[in-house]
């Protein structure tokens, strides 16, 4: 079967229907899976007591783990990931 992006076709519509509740629960899990490394992270290394998520790559950030430029974009995936998991 081919599979044309964005054609509105049969296959891809298809696609969308087949693979997108499947992708979904997967994308969010491996976007947990950062939190929940990051805060094994500034917990072993006591970095401090984040008080959201976001805040955890803050700490990587002032702790020397983290580049600023990869903090900022981990920062933005928390938001995508509550998107994408909560609707």
């Amino acid at each position: 079967m081919k599979v044309t992006r964005g054609t509105g076709s049969i296959e891809s519509s298809i696609c969308r229907n087949h693979l997108k509740p499947c992708l979904i629960p997967e994308l969010g899990n491996g976007l947990k899976t950062r939190l929940d490394v990051a805060s094994h992270i500034v917990s072993d290394e006591r970095l401090g007591e984040p008080r959201t998520n976001r805040e955890l790559f803050d700490l990587l950030e002032h702790g020397g783990w983290i580049v600023p430029e990869l903090a900022e974009i981990l920062r933005k995936t928390v938001g995508f990931r509550n998107v994408l998991v909560h609707g």
